[in-house]
């Protein structure tokens, strides 16, 4: 058989490890022909920092769901059964989680976590860190703020920091305030906050945003973005000055209008026969789809036999899957129509949502 490099290798061979590329790279490429042997070359990398920091307090490893990591964790799942690597003083955190969803939903990252990792090593349970998607509404704010600086200042030694992305903290609905990180008491020493114009000022894909930090955490980004470039476009900076000086007439106005869209989407789609929740920020509907009815196949049909476009779940990672996603970013008029369209799409799967 060929492999994609274009090496000839006998069926049933044992492929080839990982080597290294010859030539002028600047940066080590290493080039495998069988996503197993990527896992393993860097599970093996994972668990050589496991065991050089074991002495040494314990290794922080930032964790992703999805199917892109399976195989890195089952030969770290080897290595802990087979090789002895050792756990119990490693400090994991994953970074997101769907809400709402229970912890043992099968589309959850918690549950994801512990049948793929967790519950399959020496990992102690304090040393996981992961959020909680069955929290009360009102407890998802300030309280799990308070939690996250109360870890990082925990953790502060470990040289952890806290990215707060804050860019819809002002498209809210209903009298709903969404809280700055810096509201919460010690942020300022762990803390960097992200703004975007893109959703306040309906600047997506003008790249122009700002972040707000201590002088020492902000140097060292001051440090890499000078690094990147030398800075956006003059007249894509001279709009976001016109923007930022239209606040008191402008964004108002552009909540109200996405609020009577959030309310027309709501009304259109639980009538079209779907479950739907009112979110309290962002332009976005998270729309769950009756059992067995997987979100590609929803989106596509919905695309090929109603000229609708959606977002289908699965294509934000496994958690996403038994759900899709439309946005406020047409008229009420359109997304009712939209509405009535996907209606017919589910009715054709001869199910009904829960």
């Amino acid at each position: 058989m060929t492999s994609r490099l274009g090496r000839t290798e006998a069926p049933g061979a044992t492929p080839a490890p990982p080597r290294a590329r010859e030539g002028p790279e600047r940066i080590p490429v290493e080039i495998s022909p069988t996503h197993e042997d990527i896992a393993r070359a860097i599970a093996r990398r994972i668990a050589g920092i496991v065991r050089e920091r074991h002495a040494r307090g314990g290794a922080v490893l930032g964790l992703a769901t999805g199917s892109t990591p399976i195989g890195i964790y089952r030969e770290l799942i080897r290595l802990h059964r087979d090789e002895g690597l050792d756990f119990s003083r490693v400090t994991t955190f994953n970074l997101d989680e769907y809400y709402p969803i229970a912890p043992d939903s099968l589309h959850s990252f918690r549950r994801f976590m512990r049948e793929n990792l967790f519950e399959r090593v020496n990992l102690d349970p304090e040393r996981t860190h992961m959020l909680r998607g069955d929290l009360q509404a009102q407890g998802i704010t300030r309280p799990l703020l308070h939690s996250m600086i109360a870890a990082n200042v925990f953790n502060l030694i470990l040289d952890i920091l806290l990215v707060f992305d804050n860019a819809y903290s002002e498209m809210a609905f209903d009298g709903y305030v969404p809280p700055s990180i810096f509201e919460i008491d010690g942020a300022r020493d762990v803390a960097i906050e992200f703004h975007s114009m893109s959703k306040t000022y309906n600047m997506t894909g003008w790249r122009c945003g700002w972040s707000v930090a201590s002088p020492e955490i902000s140097s060292a980004l001051t440090k890499v973005k000078s690094f990147t470039d030398t800075g956006a476009f003059m007249a894509v900076q001279a709009a976001g000055v016109a923007a930022l000086e239209s606040y008191e007439s402008f964004v108002p106005r552009n909540v109200a209008t996405f609020k009577a869209r959030r309310d027309a989407a709501v009304e259109a789609f639980t009538a079209a026969g779907f479950s739907c929740d009112s979110p309290r920020a962002t332009m976005y509907l998270w729309i769950p789809l009756p059992d067995g009815v997987p979100s590609a196949q929803f989106a596509e049909r919905l695309l090929e036999e109603e000229g609708v476009v959606v977002m289908p779940g699965s294509g934000f990672g496994v958690g996403g899957e038994g759900f899709f996603r439309i946005s406020f970013i047409v008229s009420p008029e359109r997304i009712a129509e939209a509405a009535r369209r996907a209606g017919r799409i589910l009715a054709s799967f001869g199910a009904e949502v829960a």
